[in-house]
């Protein structure tokens, strides 16, 4: 013959005026509440809710909500999420970065200059596009297409692109591109997604040589320039008073004395008086920590010299 254990029942003001017997369990009728006492206090245990949403906020009871810092197969991941989303674009399927447009629908986000498709809100956990997708906000995924650089320090940032729907751990560096972080990485397939507001990328002029004096090949020109503040070096480029002839001229940045532009350095060609327009700088070393010591160099000058020189910098402070 089967047993009936019987929970004592009320509602959530009856029960909380009642001192529950040690073990004793107790039930609210009107919340799905349940309780346990201890001949003193009763304890809430539960919130029975079969459908969401649920009956009444959730306390963590200073608790924490724990998320799977390596999830255990391809395009999974935990945290919070929008369950039933309109994607009106999404050619990256999982992963794609998507901002909210003004019609409620998800679209892909982008940091180009002339786009209005940010800030990057959220990345897509569904594939494709159209009704009922799933949109993470914040929190871990894994996406085995990735091939993220974890840290140290600024190494492991992961940004929104210029490319459309991409992220991409290189800061978008051309003329008014944004800066948007929007997580990091916590191995080569998986990021924390953790969207931060557009960054403002400032302009650092050094005045290197005064305008009536030649530009010639040097090292260290203008002395030292210290860093007072931690920031990324995103472009580079150059600019003379007076333009030179014959050649092409190349600059150099060295942090601590060390290049930060391995492969492509500045340059200005014969005529030009800016860099702005030719090929440009690649920087290969763009963290820069505070305190460094940034110096100039001039590695090649025409065969009529320019005259003055200014050398700037787009940067993103930390």
């Amino acid at each position: 013959m089967a047993n009936t254990i019987q929970v004592r029942r009320g509602t959530a003001a009856e029960l909380v005026g009642v001192a529950l017997t040690q073990a004793e369990l107790g039930y609210a009728t009107d919340t799905d509440q349940m309780w346990v006492g201890d001949g003193s206090d009763n304890h809430e245990i539960a919130m029975v809710d079969v459908t969401p949403p649920l009956a009444n906020d959730l306390d963590l009871n200073d608790k924490y909500i724990a998320l799977k810092q390596e999830p255990t197969s391809d395009d999974t991941g935990s945290g919070i999420i929008l369950p039933s989303e309109t994607v009106d674009e999404n050619s990256f399927g999982i992963g794609c970065a998507l901002h909210k447009a003004a019609d409620g629908n998800w679209e892909e986000a982008e940091a180009d200059a002339t786009t209005t498709h940010v800030p990057c809100t959220g990345i897509a956990l569904t594939a494709g596009t159209g009704a009922s997708k799933k949109i993470l906000l914040l929190g871990i995924v894994r996406h085995d297409d990735w091939d993220w650089t974890t840290g140290p320090g600024i190494a492991g940032l992961i940004y929104l692109s210029a490319t459309t729907g991409a992220l991409t751990q290189t800061p978008p560096s051309a003329v008014g591109d944004i800066i948007q972080i929007v997580g990091h990485a916590i191995s080569d397939d998986v990021m924390y997604f953790n969207p931060m507001p557009i960054s403002e990328a400032r302009y650092i002029e050094y005045r290197i040589i005064a305008p009536d004096i030649d530009a010639e090949v040097d090292t260290g020109v203008g002395g030292e320039f210290r860093c007072p503040q931690a920031m990324t070096v995103l472009a580079a480029g150059a600019y003379v008073d007076t333009a030179g002839v014959t050649g092409t001229a190349t600059y150099d940045i060295h942090d601590d004395t060390v290049t930060i532009m391995d492969t492509t350095k500045i340059t200005i060609a014969t005529g030009a008086k800016t860099s702005v327009g030719g090929t440009p700088a690649v920087i290969s070393a763009g963290s820069i920590a505070a305190d460094s010591i940034l110096t100039f160099d001039i590695d090649a000058d025409q065969t009529t010299i320019a005259q003055g020189l200014t050398i700037w910098m787009k940067v993103l402070l930390a």
